[in-house]
C-alpha cells in the first residue's frame, strides 16, 4: 500500500474473537490504526445507531454472522433506519466459495466482497477504494 491509511477508521464485525484479531492484524499492517470491533452484525448496526459511539469510515464484516449476517446489515445500514449514516461503505469478507451466494451479497449495496484469504495488501486497497482514497 503506498498511501498510508492511518487516518481511516474501520469497524470490523465477524463472530469469531481470532478471526478479528487477524482481520485486525492485517489492517495494522497496512497502517490503519482506528479499528473498533463487533461480535455480529446486529452489534455492528447497533454501534452506527449509538451516538456516543465514532462512525467508522469502512465496515469489515463476515458473510455468516450469528444474529444478523452480513447480507442482513447491509441491506439494514441501506435502508438507513436509525442508523447515522446509510452509505457507509461496506466490504463483506468471506470463505464462502458458492457463486451464487456471493452474487447475492454483492447485489446488497457492498462497497465489495472478498473471498478469504486475503493480504494485507489486498485489504487495505480495498479499503482504500470503499473510501474513494487513491493516495
Amino acid at each position: 500500500m503506498a498511501a498510508p491509511l492511518d487516518f481511516v477508521s474501520v469497524l470490523v464485525a465477524d463472530g469469531h474473537h481470532a478471526m478479528r484479531k487477524i482481520i485486525r492484524g492485517l489492517l495494522e499492517q497496512v497502517g490503519i490504526k482506528h479499528i473498533f470491533e463487533a461480535e455480529n452484525g446486529l452489534d455492528a448496526f447497533k454501534w452506527l445507531c449509538d451516538e456516543k459511539l465514532p462512525l467508522p469510515d469502512v465496515i469489515i464484516c463476515e458473510l455468516h454472522m450469528d444474529e444478523m449476517d452480513g447480507i442482513k446489515l447491509c441491506n439494514e445500514v441501506r435502508r438507513g433506519k436509525g442508523v447515522r449514516e446509510s452509505q457507509i461503505p461496506i466490504i463483506i469478507l468471506t470463505g464462502e466459495r458458492d457463486p451464487m451466494v456471493i452474487e447475492v451479497a454483492g447485489q446488497t449495496g457492498a462497497a465489495a466482497v472478498l473471498q478469504k484469504p486475503i493480504s494485507s495488501a489486498d485489504l487495505g486497497k480495498e479499503v482504500a477504494k470503499a473510501i474513494g482514497f487513491a493516495g
